[in-house]
């Protein structure tokens, strides 16, 4: 299935705790060299780019032969050319002073792209050990005029450049984006963005319910993945909140299900009760919530459940967590208690 995604520590004891939150876990005690996985990115954007005007209708056929598995995909799914319009269409982009001035920004943040590849395929090493019957995908570069940071199908990554130039980029000023989207524009944050994509693909079809409780163990999935899959990131990448953020969930852990208690919303299935809890904003903007405190406050407590469900229960896999929709059954065994 086709996915294309829309787009201060108070304390330095809390600061360690963060930073430190995964190098006890055991599920990630194995060599990533004895792991036959070969992840190569290819920069269909490079490519794409470096076509000659005046030899077009050729260059595209020898790109098309090139990228038999991303060729369609990136002109109906993505761009949504039609076939007639694919050579005007490249020609204009691929001459466009503007778009050089973007293709040599692109250049000077990601250089040779190399310290990304080697995180992506070391991701994906970890990938491979904890779900060797999945697909890894073929990772790919792309120019989406400013419109997906991400893509997927089922065997295609795509990574828009564009949208990872840094917060002060002067185009981005222009897409009237809020701060705390803009500030995770940033090279740093690719890596994070292309495996929560993969998350999505591979999990986010999964039949879970639609209670309150269901929807934030299948956000705790998600961050407890990224651990995984991204240890050696700082947890302020990995899960998207700041480290101020991360600060106020762990001093208000206690708060916040209490909140969900008393306010019967653990097993409410009607998701406007519930929605701002998860959304991603500045901060929760729910009833009684103030507003100093972090957004997503139901994903981070749905977070540490997962966390201590795992941490309880050494002997199931994250594959086993992965396919294990049933969130009484998490929680009741997690023994939760905040």
């Amino acid at each position: 299935m086709v996915k294309i995604r829309q787009f201060y520590l108070t304390t330095l004891t809390i600061a360690v705790l963060f930073f430190t939150a995964c190098s006890d876990e055991p599920r990630n005690d194995y060599s990533l060299s004895d792991i036959p996985q070969q992840t190569e990115v290819r920069r269909f954007d490079l490519e794409f780019f470096n076509m000659n005007p005046n030899q077009l209708e050729t260059d595209l056929a020898k790109l098309k032969a090139s990228y038999p598995n991303f060729w369609d995909f990136y002109a109906h799914d993505i761009m949504q050319w039609s076939d007639s319009a694919i050579a005007n269409n490249a020609r204009i982009l691929i001459t466009h002073p503007k778009v050089k001035d973007l293709r040599d920004t692109v250049n000077m943040v990601f250089g040779d792209f190399k310290d990304q590849a080697e995180k992506l395929e070391d991701g994906f090493k970890r990938f491979r050990h904890h779900f060797p019957e999945l697909t890894v995908p073929e990772v790919v570069t792309a120019f989406t005029e400013f419109s997906y940071p991400t893509a997927t199908d089922d065997s295609l990554l795509v990574l828009s450049l564009e949208l990872f130039l840094g917060a002060d980029y002067p185009y981005y000023s222009g897409f009237n984006l809020p701060e705390y989207k803009v500030r995770r524009m940033n090279k740093a944050h690719l890596v994070k963005f292309a495996f929560e994509a993969w998350f999505d693909q591979q999990f986010g079809e999964m039949p879970i319910g639609n209670r309150m409780l269901d929807r934030m163990l299948m956000e705790g999935k998600k961050l407890y993945f990224m651990d995984l899959m991204l240890p050696e990131e700082a947890d302020s990448i990995r899960s998207g909140w700041t480290g101020e953020q991360l600060a106020w969930l762990e001093k208000n852990e206690f708060q916040m299900w209490t909140y969900y208690i008393d306010a019967k919303l653990l097993y409410s299935t009607n998701f406007q009760d519930f929605g701002d809890l998860m959304v991603d904003a500045p901060y929760t903007a729910a009833p009684n919530v103030p507003p100093e405190s972090a957004p997503r406050i139901a994903s981070y407590s749905g977070y540490r459940i997962i966390k201590k469900y795992m941490k309880e229960n050494p002997e199931i896999s994250l594959a086993d967590l992965m396919y294990n929709v049933n969130a009484d059954i998490i929680l009741k065994e997690s023994g939760y208690r905040p």
